[in-house]
């Protein structure tokens, strides 16, 4: 049996939002762009308890050129994300290349560390041609990012652990990251044929 309840988040009405489960209640998130006194994008992100009703609303800030994505909460009051910090001037090549950054916030937007994945040495070979990503998943104590067409592993304070290479055959490019019940970590990806 299933049954329906609108939520309320202060009478303010949202184009869209995100949900998120975390370990004991669910968060969501919508991105506003600009206005307000500083004029600047920020998300605003709702902490929710079982019943739906909302626990706390933060306004999480960003920079001018700068978006966050992919968020994702790790079940201890921290909320992972990717930082994109739109490149403005072309480098060296002629190319406009963002730079990308794994961050760690608490559920107020507080920034906990910030890891320039465009910058690290573990990860030039990716840096090769464009750097992108494709989301991130945090599940046992790890951080999984889908980057390019590989999947990084960090531990949660941001150290590098490894990256994870898929299977003869496969490859991690364009990969969606899910988390399992088992701890596990599944990776779709979509291929033409």
């Amino acid at each position: 049996v299933y049954q329906v309840e609108e939520l309320s988040f202060g009478g303010q009405e949202y184009q869209s939002f995100s949900l998120l489960k975390g370990k004991d209640r669910l968060y969501a998130y919508s991105y506003n762009y600009g206005g307000g006194e500083t004029n600047l994008p920020w998300i605003d992100f709702f902490c929710i308890n079982e019943d739906g009703t909302v626990k706390e609303k933060n306004k999480m800030m960003m920079d001018e050129n700068s978006n966050l994505n992919s968020l994702c909460p790790d079940g201890n009051g921290n909320v992972y994300a990717i930082k994109n910090i739109y490149a403005t001037e072309p480098n060296e090549d002629g190319m406009y290349q963002d730079e990308f950054y794994l961050v760690k916030l608490t559920e107020k937007g507080d920034e906990l560390y910030s890891i320039n994945l465009t910058g690290m040495r573990e990860l030039q070979e990716l840096n090769e041609d464009y750097f992108y990503t494709n989301g991130l998943v945090a599940i046992d104590n790890n951080v999984y990012i889908s980057a390019v067409d590989k999947c990084i592993k960090f531990d949660e304070q941001g150290n590098f652990v490894k990256i994870l290479e898929a299977a003869e055959g496969g490859s991690f490019d364009g990969a969606t990251l899910y988390p399992l019940a088992d701890g596990k970590v599944a990776a779709i990806t979509y291929e033409e044929d």
